[in-house]
């Protein structure tokens, strides 16, 4: 039997689906590749509301060498950096969700931070901003894009020196791509975000018809998916999260079972001092009625096993 995975780079190799931007190599080499500048600065401009010229006349990449060719380097640890003007912008992509995600993103978020302060340029100190693209939804925010700044308590004044964070739900609007119904209801900027987590080229084909900037990101998805290095990347980090996925599906089914086991214990438990509680009322209830017959204390103590001190206690 063929794992979903396995299914999967198979399609690939098919050239019936394409490595998604999802997995991180490909989306650095997608976003930092200079043919694509312009759906950088589209997805900069929609998420954070900074002028499109502003961006187009003034973005630098500041670490750009991350295409795929850079795949076996250490340069391809290494997030995008962004800068424009008076802001540092980090993009993340979010594959997946475990526990510590965002508190990673956070730290980061932090060390560029003080990395400006270290530097010893305080004037120059620029407003970091994070976008993390996220494969899943965890917030119960509505919205596709959620904003996170700090605050006053009556919402009424903000601490911009601390940043903004934007989470970006790539599965909401994949959901809706995929419902026959509500697909119409996507917005253009929703399409360009659907490139990158969108595998399937039909529905690529679909998403960039008619358009040639769209058009053009789909060449190099389809490039980058050709690459055999890439692939092997990626069916590594398959095959990788499969198995991390059957272990945490068994781990779970062994947690439920000894939780099952655990609350059937208990309720034993519970039972058996309830039936004990009952047991012992009936036998001091005895006890009680053979004192009102005038029986004897050593028959009594035969008959309900109790210590004379405790029948003498019923007196």
């Amino acid at each position: 039997m063929i794992k979903s995975y396995e299914q999967e780079i198979k399609e690939i190799r098919e050239k019936k689906r394409v490595i998604p931007a999802t997995f991180d190599p490909v989306f650095k080499s997608l976003l930092t590749n200079k043919d694509n500048r312009d759906y950088l600065v589209d997805l900069i401009s929609n998420i954070t509301k900074i002028p499109r010229y502003a961006i187009s006349n003034n973005m630098i990449i500041l670490n750009n060498e991350l295409g795929v060719e850079y795949y076996d380097s250490k340069k391809m640890q290494t997030d995008i950096l962004v800068e424009i003007e008076n802001n540092i912008i980090n993009l993340e992509m979010n594959n997946s969700y475990y526990e510590g995600l965002f508190n990673k993103n956070s730290a980061y978020h932090q060390k560029l931070m003080v990395d400006q302060y270290k530097s010893g340029y305080d004037y120059e100190i620029k407003k970091v901003i994070q976008i993390n693209f996220d494969n899943f939804r965890i917030f119960n925010s509505k919205e596709t894009i959620i904003k996170f700044q700090m605050k006053s308590e009556d919402g009424l004044d903000v601490e911009d020196s601390y940043g903004v964070v934007y989470h970006v739900n790539l599965e909401k609007i994949r959901k809706i791509w995929y419902n026959k119904t509500r697909k119409e209801s996507l917005t253009e900027f929703d399409r360009k975000l659907l490139m990158l987590c969108i595998t399937n080229k039909q529905s690529l084909e679909e998403i960039t018809k008619g358009d040639e900037d769209l058009m053009k990101i789909k060449k190099n998805l389809e490039k980058i998916s050709n690459n055999e290095k890439i692939i092997g990347l990626y069916d590594v980090s398959l095959a990788k999260e499969y198995e991390d996925n059957c272990r945490k599906k068994e781990h779970d089914k062994r947690e439920k079972e000894l939780k099952e086991k655990e609350d059937k214990l208990e309720k034993e438990q519970e039972l058996f001092i309830v039936e004990q509680e009952l047991f012992n009322k009936r036998i001091y209830d005895l006890a009680r009625s053979m004192l009102k017959e005038n029986i004897d204390i050593d028959t009594i103590k035969k008959v309900t096993s109790l210590k004379e001190e405790e029948i003498k206690n019923l007196l």
